[in-house]
């Protein structure tokens, strides 16, 4: 079952049974030497592959919150070079429910969207860097442009997006198609203003200039 796989869920905020750890292989240190790494690095690894999810482990992980009372946040979005803005994005969203699940752009979805020298990197780093962040339980890496066909198959309590987006525009860069999905089911949409200053752009952009002037 996809449930044996989903870890639990940290800093719970509403009252039920929480959900079940995450099973770990345990290995020997010689097992563990003859594959050149140590045990407490197999258990890491193998604690960051059942948080990263499919769509139906995702749909497994649903399921389970709903019975047990607790709030899914979900957010989506590149998270190519993760900078402190998406810290602070992150970990407010999850303060506002049980679990955060992070819906992630795939490498193709990321070059559809950014253009031909995006992402920096690849899928699965990234998915790791956010499994590393406290705020977030679990990834689910997507290839649409947008979220919405997860949005709609997981309707989760809470959808989060940045400040740049609206959900009431009907036209140009600001809409947000995700919440007309949301407002079907009659779930909440909120709205977390960015931290000025901070963007994967304008890192990419110094990091260009400091290069040149080299």
């Amino acid at each position: 079952s996809p449930a044996r796989v989903l870890a639990r869920a940290r800093r719970p905020r509403s009252q039920g049974t929480p959900l079940r750890h995450a099973p770990i292989r345990i290995y020997d240190q010689a097992s563990a030497n003859h594959e050149g790494i140590t045990v407490k690095e197999h258990e890491k690894e193998l604690m960051t592959i059942s948080r990263l999810l499919d769509s139906d482990a995702a749909i497994t992980l649903r399921k389970e919150l709903r019975g047990l009372g607790q709030r899914l946040v979900f957010t989506n979005g590149c998270f190519d070079i993760l900078h402190v803005g998406h810290v602070r994005y992150l970990e407010a969203a999850r303060s506002l429910g049980d679990v955060l699940l992070v819906a992630l752009n795939s490498d193709r979805s990321v070059r559809a969207l950014k253009g031909p020298t995006r992402p920096v990197q690849t899928a699965s780093d990234r998915a790791e860097v956010l499994l590393a962040l406290r705020a977030v339980e679990y990834v689910v890496v997507f290839d649409d442009g947008t979220a919405e066909r997860l949005v709609r198959v997981l309707q989760p309590d809470v959808y989060v997006k940045g400040g740049d987006y609206d959900p009431t525009a009907i036209e140009g860069t600001r809409v947000l198609p995700e919440a007309r999905v949301v407002a079907e089911y009659g779930g909440q949409v909120v709205i977390i203003p960015f931290v000025d200053g901070y963007s994967t752009t304008q890192i990419l952009r110094a990091a260009e200039r400091a290069k040149e002037d080299q």
